[in-house]
C-alpha cells in the first residue's frame, strides 16, 4: 500500500476509493486549497510545497486510521 507514496499522480477513480476507505473527501483539499487558475499561477518550488504537504496529510490519515 505505501508504494503508492511514490507516484507522481492518481487517478480519480482510486482517490476516491481511498476517500471512501479512510473516511475523509480528499477532493475537499483540492478545491478548498486552491483552485486550478490559482494553482498555475504558482512558482514550482511553491508546487512542490503544496505536494509535499499533501503526501504528508495522507500519510497522517493513513497512519492514524491503521494504527
Amino acid at each position: 500500500m505505501y508504494t503508492i507514496f511514490k507516484r507522481q499522480s492518481i487517478d480519480t477513480a482510486l482517490l476516491q476509493k481511498i476517500s471512501e476507505v479512510l473516511n475523509f473527501d480528499f477532493f475537499k483539499l483540492y478545491s478548498d486549497a486552491i483552485s486550478l487558475n490559482e494553482y498555475d499561477k504558482l512558482s514550482a518550488e511553491q508546487k512542490l510545497f503544496v505536494k509535499d504537504l499533501e503526501i504528508k496529510q495522507l500519510k497522517d490519515i493513513i497512519n492514524k486510521k491503521f494504527s
